[in-house]
């Protein structure tokens, strides 16, 4: 709580799902750590919203494990440059990231 308000991160997203997408929810947990390192406070639980429904998904020490683990495993994969694009290479022209990407 900061002045008595409880925090609560929300991810917005456009696309409409049945459940929540994986990669949605560590987004979700990072902004869960990111609150918690930067504010000194706790949070109890992150809302994904998207065009079709809501989750509310609670931050735990079984999410904050599948982060710090997804965390480091890219860490991981940067440090070996083992990383490899998952998506068309044509696409890479137009890419926001191309001047940082390692491809």
């Amino acid at each position: 709580m900061v002045n008595g308000i409880n925090l609560i991160p929300v991810e917005i997203k456009s696309v409409s799902l049945k459940r929540p997408d994986p990669g949605h929810v560590l987004q979700l947990a990072a902004y869960c750590l990111l609150i918690e390192e930067a504010l000194h406070r706790s949070v109890r639980y992150g809302v994904i919203e998207y065009a079709n429904r809501s989750f509310k998904i609670p931050w735990n020490n079984k999410l904050r494990y599948k982060l710090l683990s997804a965390l480091t495993q890219m860490q991981l994969d940067l440090s070996l440059y083992s990383a490899t694009p998952t998506h068309n290479r044509n696409k890479c022209t137009t890419c926001y990231y191309k001047k940082v990407c390692h491809r």
